[in-house]
């Protein structure tokens, strides 16, 4: 995994301008090649999966915090799984209401954008059923400092971090949490001295120094796929077309390689993409 702010950091050390007009610059670059990269396909990375359970007369249960887009809903009953209709109108979704209805195996569901929460029909009347929903996740923003203050516990097999000398905050839910050379997603917060992440599996460590950061939402070995496009710009800015061809090549080369890993699309992009001029890697020793 790479960070944002290693990308930020080599974007500075290959272009030889450690400035802070250059950094800003280099942080809308990252940004922006991140946003274009995200929306050039239904990438299966960029897919999430986020679990609940039903509770008896209850309908609406909250989206996973970094849901953009819900594909589907299913809902597990006993060892059977029941794959929901959506119901996308609010008009038709107060009319299905009309009626108050439960049973043990909902039918449709209905996401109500104004709370952010996911609706189930009928009600459920039974508690403890497994609710999945899959979705398509959101396109952040990136740019945060890394933080490291203090220490934290983490144990074996459990998901709580707690912290000694910490003041974590909301807005770190979604960011990673290294410890013990692993990284692990932040998937909830409690309080200045208590996150949660998805679980722990290594030896329990107590007073462990720590790193949160801000990840690269692409996959592993196509981190840098933001990097080259932005320093493609940044040399094409700076009247120097040799080298901002060759990071651009880099660029669709690493795009029409993400496409050959991940398959899944929703246009024709793959054909527009020219095959890239081979680069050579004596000629811009940084990338080795």
């Amino acid at each position: 995994m790479k960070t944002f702010n290693q990308l930020l950091s080599d974007y500075k050390t290959i272009s030889r301008d450690s400035s802070t007009a250059n950094e800003t610059l280099g942080k809308q670059l990252l940004n922006d090649k991140v946003r274009e990269i995200l929306s050039l396909g239904d990438w299966m990375f960029n897919r999430g999966e986020f679990t609940d359970l039903t509770e008896a007369d209850k309908q609406y249960y909250p989206l996973a915090y970094n849901n953009w887009r819900t594909r589907k809903v299913t809902v597990k009953v006993g060892t059977v799984t029941y794959t929901l209709s959506e119901v996308k109108s609010e008009v038709d979704w107060g009319i299905l209401n009309r009626t108050d209805v439960s049973s043990t195996t909902p039918t449709n569901y209905h996401i109500k954008s104004s709370t952010n929460e996911l609706g189930l029909y009928p009600i459920s009347s039974t508690a403890g059923y497994t609710i999945t929903q899959s979705f398509q996740k959101k396109v952040r923003s990136y740019g945060e400092t890394d933080y490291a203050t203090g220490t934290v516990t983490v144990t074996s097999g459990s998901a709580d971090v707690v912290g000694s000398g910490t003041t974590f905050t909301s807005a770190m839910v979604g960011r990673y949490l290294k410890v013990a050379n692993f990284w692990y997603e932040i998937t909830g917060y409690t309080d200045a001295t208590h996150i949660t992440i998805r679980e722990y599996g290594e030896n329990t460590s107590a007073g462990a120094i720590y790193t949160i950061s801000e990840a690269s939402p692409l996959p592993d070995g196509q981190e840098n796929l933001p990097l080259y496009g932005s320093l493609a710009i940044y040399f094409q800015s700076r009247e120097n077309p040799a080298q901002a061809n060759q990071y651009e090549a880099l660029y669709q080369n690493g795009i029409a390689n993400l496409y050959k890993r991940d398959g899944k699309t929703t246009d024709n992009v793959m054909t527009q993409i020219q095959e890239p001029n081979p680069v050579d890697i004596n000629q811009y020793p940084e990338l080795s």
